[in-house]
């Protein structure tokens, strides 16, 4: 999680100020990879069958504490 905050600094930090992750591509591609490829969201969210990634990475707290 560390090394998605540091290469995508500004991106977060303007997400974090209350902008919309779905602007920020590079941020919300690798954050959905750490997310599913680590077993943590849902296939149904994943597959936006059964929820938003978008929405769900949102829900996240503990990403945005850092």
């Amino acid at each position: 999680m560390q090394k998605i905050i540091r290469d995508n600094r500004a991106a977060y930090d303007a997400v974090k100020a209350g902008d919309d992750l779905a602007n920020h591509d590079d941020l919300f591609q690798a954050l959905y990879n750490y997310f599913v490829f680590g077993g943590e969201m849902p296939y149904g969210v994943a597959k936006a069958r059964f929820g938003c990634p978008y929405e769900w990475i949102m829900e996240q707290s503990f990403v945005w504490t850092y």
